[in-house]
């Protein structure tokens, strides 16, 4: 598993989710390079299933693909534009990982919050 991966993983662990399944892509559309489930753990957030989609390039045409964005779901994409149950996203394209990450959990805390308070 590549470092920003790992490094994904750790944040949602922290946040007490599991990954519950990982498909790579070689069993998904051609504008997935890599999807995982997971499931809450947290009693807040223990029936939550996210999906965690990395995207690839649009324009992608030889046999690598490579990321080019991280989009998290509340449920399944049915195609590339599908963005209906977005939560949050991480662009690759450009700029500095760290400060994308940062912002990235930063939003995905505001949404859990939120989340979490409507469920009461």
């Amino acid at each position: 598993m590549k470092q920003y991966k790992k490094e994904i993983l750790k944040g949602f662990e922290k946040r007490k989710f599991d990954l519950s399944e990982l498909h790579d892509g070689k069993s998904l559309p051609w504008w997935i390079e890599e999807k995982w489930t997971l499931s809450g753990l947290k009693s807040d957030n223990r029936n939550d299933k996210l999906y965690v989609n990395f995207l690839t390039y649009k324009q992608w045409e030889n046999e690598i693909k490579i990321v080019d964005e991280i989009l998290v779901t509340k449920s399944e994409m049915e195609n590339y534009a599908d963005y209906s149950s977005k939560i949050v996203e991480l662009d690759l394209r450009k700029g500095y990982f760290t400060e994308k990450q940062e912002v990235f959990w930063s939003e995905f805390d505001k949404i859990q919050k939120t989340n979490c308070k409507h469920r009461v």
